[in-house]
């Protein structure tokens, strides 16, 4: 999702441990800050770019890449904000040919992703509902409700299956365990044809492809031939 027209930057706060936070927003370094949601993606994901770097963040801060960026972003429509939070996962397009301008980007990426890679769930259910399975997946593996590195608790949205199951999860990354149980799942609340887990700005969502294809559209698109 591009941060353009419809939202303004606030705030964008550089952190990692035993150094001074840093505000790359008012420094100016920021040239174009993008996220990503994506309802076939299991978590959201960013990238800035940098230009005219004051800090020389790459090579005396140092980045290394445990760092986190907390931005908080304001809309031009409703003057609403919007907090969201990401590691920093690695520095991409680097360009330091110029003496006095230093361009890169930061690569972005939420907790979870990073949590995803260095956690196996090998563990046995029985009599439980699928959704049921996900969301102890999503507390006891993932530690969604416990705040992370921020001391943010992120929201989840599980939609009900239906059906009592016997599953062995055999040392599964928790995101493949949830992607897995997700082709399996039926709702219990209207018929199904399959589950998308996916992060999007409000949380985790497990739910069927029927439920998001009932929400109310937030945005409605024309398309016209060129010139009309």
């Amino acid at each position: 999702m591009p941060v353009g027209n419809e939202y303004s930057i606030d705030k964008c706060i550089l952190s990692a441990e035993g150094k001074d936070d840093i505000n790359l927003q008012d420094s100016g370094m920021i040239t174009s800050l993008r996220f990503y949601e994506d309802m076939f993606h299991n978590t959201i994901s960013g990238s800035m770019s940098i230009m005219n770097d004051p800090f020389d963040l790459v090579g005396k801060y140092p980045i290394v890449g445990n760092e986190t960026v907390t931005i908080t972003l304001t809309s031009d429509k409703d003057d609403s904000t919007y907090e969201i939070d990401f590691n920093v996962f690695s520095v991409a397009n680097v360009d330091f040919t110029k003496p006095n301008s230093k361009t890169y980007s930061l690569e972005l990426v939420s907790d979870e992703y990073l949590s995803n890679h260095k956690t196996m769930v090998s563990r046995s259910y029985k009599d439980k509902l699928i959704s049921e399975i996900v969301e102890d997946i999503l507390l006891q593996d993932l530690n969604t409700q416990s705040g992370g590195v921020w001391g943010l608790r992120k929201d989840l949205s599980i939609e009900s299956t239906t059906g009592k199951h016997n599953i062995i999860i055999p040392n599964w990354n928790p995101f493949h365990a949830i992607n897995w149980l997700s082709q399996r799942s039926i709702s219990s609340v209207r018929p199904s044809t399959g589950f998308v887990f996916y992060e999007s700005r409000s949380g985790f969502h497990f739910r069927s492809y029927e439920s998001l294809i009932s929400d109310f559209p937030l945005a409605t698109y024309t398309y016209s031939a060129l010139g009309l």
